[in-house]
Order: C-alpha cells, then sequence, then structure tokens
C-alpha cells in the first residue's frame, strides 16, 4: 500500500549444526519498527513458520532432518510489506537408532544373552545395556554393519529382571530403547552341614542346612 515501506532485514541470521532437537534459528532485529507483525521462516524454499512475536530473536525447527538444509527468514509488516530474506544453512543430527527384537534369555546359568536388530549406524556411537534401569555395560558401536547384535551379561544376579538396549552418542544421548524380561539361573552352593546317623538299622538319615532359592536336592 502507499506508503508502506518494507521493514529491515534481520541481522546475523545463523542455523545450528549440532543439536538432536531440532535446528535452532537465531538472529538479531532493531525494536519500534513500525507495523511489524510476523517474522517468516522458509525452509528449502517453503514456509514453516510464522512468529508473531516481533520480541522474539529464535525459532526451534523440531520437524527438520537431514545435512545442508537452506533457512530463509524475513520480516513482514501488517501492511504486507517484507524485507529482503536472510539466509543460514543448519544441520540436524540423527538420533542414535531404536533396537528392535530385543530378546533376553532365561534358561541359562549366571547369564543372560541379550539379542538385538537395528537398521543403521546413523547417530550411533555406543551401546548401552541397562538391568531394571540400572546400566550393566557400555560398549563402543566399531562400525559393524547394520543387523544382528548380541550381548551376555555374565555373572548376572539370579531372577527375573527387565533387560533394556539403548543406542546412544555424545550429542543426543541415548535413544528409544527396547526392553525384554530375561532370567540367570544361579548355581547352587555348596550344602553345609551335612550328618549322616550311623546307628539305625537298616535305615541311615541324613540332615543339613537348607540353602535359599534351591528347588530339590539330589
Amino acid at each position: 500500500c502507499a506508503g508502506c515501506q518494507p521493514p529491515p532485514t534481520p541481522g546475523s541470521f545463523t542455523a545450528s549444526t549440532n543439536r538432536c532437537d531440532g535446528v535452532m534459528l537465531t538472529w538479531t532485529y532493531p525494536s519500534g519498527i513500525p507495523d511489524l507483525d510476523e517474522f517468516r521462516i522458509i525452509r528449502n524454499g517453503t514456509q514453516i513458520a510464522a512468529v508473531t512475536d516481533t520480541a522474539a530473536r529464535s525459532y526451534l525447527d523440531t520437524t527438520a532432518s537431514g545435512i545442508d538444509i537452506a533457512y530463509q527468514i524475513i520480516a513482514h509488516k501488517s501492511c504486507d510489506a517484507v524485507s529482503a530474506p536472510a539466509a543460514a544453512t543448519g544441520i540436524r543430527l540423527p538420533a542414535p537408532p531404536t533396537p528392535t527384537g530385543v530378546s533376553a534369555t532365561d534358561n541359562s546359568c549366571n547369564q543372560v544373552v541379550i539379542n538385538w536388530t537395528y537398521a543403521s549406524n546413523a547417530g550411533l556411537e555406543r551401546w548401552v545395556i541397562t538391568r531394571d534401569s540400572v546400566p550393566v555395560d557400555s560398549f563402543p558401536h566399531t562400525g559393524q554393519v547394520p543387523g544382528a547384535r548380541t550381548y551376555t551379561h555374565l555373572n548376572a544376579p539370579g531372577g527375573v529382571a527387565l533387560y533394556c538396549v539403548y543406542g546412544s552418542s555424545t550429542a543426543c544421548g541415548w535413544g528409544t530403547g527396547g526392553c525384554d524380561n530375561g532370567q540367570a539361573f544361579v548355581v547352587p552352593g555348596q550344602v553345609q552341614g551335612v550328618n549322616a546317623t550311623d546307628g539305625n538299622c537298616g535305615t541311615t538319615t541324613i540332615t543339613w542346612t537348607d540353602l535359599a532359592d534351591e528347588t530339590g536336592y539330589q
């Protein structure tokens, strides 16, 4: 409209390259611009947001993915005048992969064997194994082809426990885990306090100290 002047272009426009939760956009802008009503965020040529808080100087794009993401920001006035765009390129780091098909054995003595599969190495640096939410081991991913993996929890305590597998990275932390109940059977300890009678005719009575968690004696 007549007399509607374009607003200034946002300054110092940047897009983050080190986050897992999205791409953070930041900019500077002078205060007191008449009729300013929003900042328009454009990603790869398509507007994805309108920031109507004109005091805002940042926006987190949580729907972004990949690398070399092209952003522009445009200031807009209520009289429909727009600024020249400012441009920046961002990256969203990939989250660690989610293990699938997690299974934990329940038929071995003193150990639980955990198996899982995964589809991608993107965002993966280490695997973390937990038992009832407590970490029992963490070991590096060393370039294996995606597919099946196995981990054995040696000297596992007896009883049923929930085992979970998580991918992790320094930047993104733990990803989404996969879980299954597993159980290790504990080898019985040595029977103590054994006594056998030696003065009865035709019978011998044997006594001993009972062991905890045994299921029978031979």
